[in-house]
């Protein structure tokens, strides 16, 4: 059966919506080849649909650049694969970005719906069956689909082990934190687009959210919540669901073992007894090198990213990198993470302008994001860095837009 234009469009613009998410839920053997024809693929699409480079894009690529040749100089260091990456890494957003168009949010915030969906069927069978657990952690090995996350992931599902009885869900993802971010970020645009929070969209969002058991997710789930109420209802009486939320949050933060404790626990580890490992001994080390490189930063690449070595291979650095928001900072100095900071709130505005939402919804955005990147290292990832590069997305002064409009 041939499709219409109209569905093959479609699906085109489905397609590449989850290409923004396909390096981080494929891990097949051939994982990096398959990166570099993602990227080849969405820059033949780019230029066959006669496609441009706008003001944002010369922007952040020129503060990358400049910060890279600052740090090359400094450090005279230089690998020319990890430099090729980083570029790789700038430009793909940006054609995926403007090869979808103007919808883009939205099929973004389908593709991780039906993400969110597929994940249930396996991990609620899992939850209540070992026998079931079992059989799902299988799949991967007998498919031979995962060199990356030790045969747990089969491309629509990342296995997780139980421990003391207790399941996360990792969606297809690499783990229930990342998963989570994702989450998040997709609820928080719907969120500002939906007049009704309670909508099927946003339930399954906060279903997949609470399967987690992320405590960066949790946070942002009850801030894009309590923001949205503030924003949206002009009842004075919202201001009574204010104490009500945060009693909520208290109360689960207090009685959950995954939030009070591991906070409390890795906090004292890693801050009171200084063994820095773990998402608070890697901010602290982030903030020790910015305070040597406050202006030129460090870590563009690889090359100049830590003192005793100058590469390494897939994820085996020196320590691991897990704040992604102290990472950025590192990464582009004070100077340049206040450019790219100017750059991510103006294309959020525009966003926001050209699609008729409330301006406070800036705020839904960069909270969330900033809360769930603050536990990993994902701000300069494809689907974090599109928002930069929102002010480049043009609108005809006379097109009728509805994001509710049925894809």
């Amino acid at each position: 059966m041939i499709l219409s234009q109209s569905n093959s469009q479609t699906f085109k613009k489905y397609f590449f919506s989850y290409l923004f998410l396909a390096s981080a839920t494929i891990f097949l053997p051939f994982r990096q080849t398959l990166f570099s024809l993602i990227f080849i693929l969405a820059a033949v699409e780019f230029y066959i649909s006669k496609n441009k480079f706008d003001l944002y894009f010369y922007y952040f690529s020129l503060i990358t650049t400049i910060s890279l040749l600052l740090q090359t100089f400094y450090f005279d260091r230089f690998n020319l694969s990890s430099t090729i990456r980083l570029y790789m890494n700038i430009f793909l957003p940006y054609f995926l970005l403007k090869t979808i168009g103007k919808d883009y949010i939205k099929y973004f915030i389908k593709i991780v719906y039906i993400i969110s969906i597929i994940s249930f069927v396996f991990y609620f069978p899992s939850l209540f069956s070992d026998t079931i657990h079992n059989y799902i952690g299988k799949i991967a090995p007998a498919l031979g689909t995962d060199t990356y996350l030790d045969n747990q992931n089969f491309i629509i599902f990342t296995w997780e082990g139980k421990s003391e009885g207790f399941l996360r869900n990792s969606g297809n993802f690499t783990e229930p934190g990342y998963f989570a971010s994702i989450l998040i970020l997709a609820m928080s645009f719907n969120l500002l687009h939906q007049k009704k929070i309670l909508n099927k969209e946003n339930i399954v969002l906060t279903i997949a959210i609470i399967t987690t058991f992320s405590t960066s997710g949790y946070i942002a789930l009850f801030y894009v919540f309590t923001l949205k109420i503030l924003f949206t209802y002009k009842n004075k009486y919202k201001y009574l669901l204010i104490p009500l939320m945060l009693y909520i949050a208290y109360e689960s933060y207090v009685r959950l073992d995954f939030l009070q404790n591991k906070v409390t626990n890795q906090f004292q580890t890693q801050v009171e007894e200084g063994v820095e490992r773990g998402r608070f001994g890697s901010t602290i080390l982030d903030f020790k090198d910015l305070k040597k490189y406050p202006l030129i930063g460090r870590g563009q690449t690889k090359a100049t990213r830590f003192d005793e070595v100058e590469f390494w291979e897939g994820d085996q650095a020196p320590r691991p990198i897990l704040n992604g928001v102290t990472d950025t900072l590192l990464k582009y100095g004070i100077i340049g993470f206040i450019f790219y900071l100017i750059l991510l709130v103006n294309s959020l505005k525009h966003y926001s302008k050209i699609h008729h939402i409330n301006k406070k919804g800036v705020f839904i955005i960069l909270g969330s994001v900033f809360i769930v990147t603050f536990a990993q290292p994902i701000l300069l990832t494809p689907i974090f860095l599109s928002l930069v590069y929102f002010k480049d997305i043009k609108y005809n002064n006379d097109e009728n837009f509805n994001f509710n409009t049925k894809l």
